[in-house]
């Protein structure tokens, strides 16, 4: 029996024998077995008994480090959503709120004289819009000259573009805000001459330069306006008794350099009105 087993198999010698680096504790288990004196029988069933303990071990670990890439996953997502309902979705721009506004601009502005009235030439053809006033309004330019301060607001009130109205605004003009989103819905509103069509520009004389930063133009507008001509017992008659009326008005403008970027940009006017009766009353005071 045993000791016929015994007397056949040579006795391991342990202490000659060495363990290789950095195995596994299966690896050391397997190693064990097989340097151990024992039956066969036994190492084999010792042996798969490790086997078994090894794919248990091996799949649990893998549920284990599955289950723990899920929850970093859904830790990731809840970061996220914190984030978002923390902060919220980036507030719009100037451009995106202006992008809803309606305008007075034609398909086919680029191609048309501009609302300006500058010409190439001294008695020549006025230019077309995509040459004159589009690059600033597009923010491909900007005002290099009082003038063409005067000029570009000009066509923007023409043609509606609240956001160039705003941004040649000086920060000295009483009609700068800081908040330029709620400025921007209030032009919207009330101030973009909703009920005029703009007639043309009339620079009066030529620039007044006060020093290197600041400048004066005086300047003439027409404009013609929708006025009603309704009446208390003709109110509900249905018929329409508007008529067109035309206004001009006079304006002494104050514009002013950035130094450090050597643009130009509005800072105040004294409006005055041609009407009679109103003649050199200043209307904005």
């Amino acid at each position: 029996g045993c000791q016929e087993d015994a007397h056949r198999r040579p006795t391991p010698v342990l202490a000659t024998r060495t363990e290789p680096a950095c195995v596994g504790m299966m690896e050391k288990a397997h190693y064990l077995i097989a340097s151990v004196r024992l039956p066969m029988s036994w190492k084999i069933l010792l042996s798969l008994l490790v086997v078994l303990h090894q794919t248990q071990y091996t799949d649990a670990f893998a549920a284990a480090a599955k289950k723990n890439r899920k929850a970093n996953k859904n830790k990731g997502k809840s970061n996220s959503a914190s984030n978002q309902k923390g902060f919220g979705a980036a507030p719009p721009t100037l451009q995106e709120i202006a992008s809803r506004f309606k305008t007075r601009l034609p398909e086919n502005a680029a191609s048309l004289p501009c609302p300006c009235g500058v010409t190439g030439s001294e008695g020549g053809d006025v230019l077309n819009y995509a040459d004159c006033c589009q690059p600033y309004h597009l923010e491909q330019k900007q005002p290099e000259t009082p003038l063409r301060v005067l000029q570009t607001r000009y066509s923007a009130f023409c043609y509606r573009l609240v956001p160039y109205i705003i941004q040649t605004t000086h920060p000295t003009c009483r009609d700068y805000r800081e908040n330029q989103k709620v400025w921007a819905n209030d032009l919207n509103r009330q101030g973009m001459f909703d009920s005029s069509q703009f007639l043309d520009l009339q620079p009066l004389g030529p620039t007044e330069f006060l020093d290197d930063n600041q400048a004066r133009i005086e300047f003439r507008v027409r404009m013609k306006s929708q006025t009603s001509l309704l009446d208390d017992e003709d109110e509900d008659d249905g018929r329409d008794r508007s008529t067109e009326r035309e206004t001009v008005v006079i304006e002494k403008s104050l514009f002013k350099r950035d130094p450090e970027t050597n643009v130009w940009s509005y800072a105040s006017g004294d409006v005055r009105s041609e009407e009679k009766g109103l003649e050199g009353t200043v209307l904005n005071r």
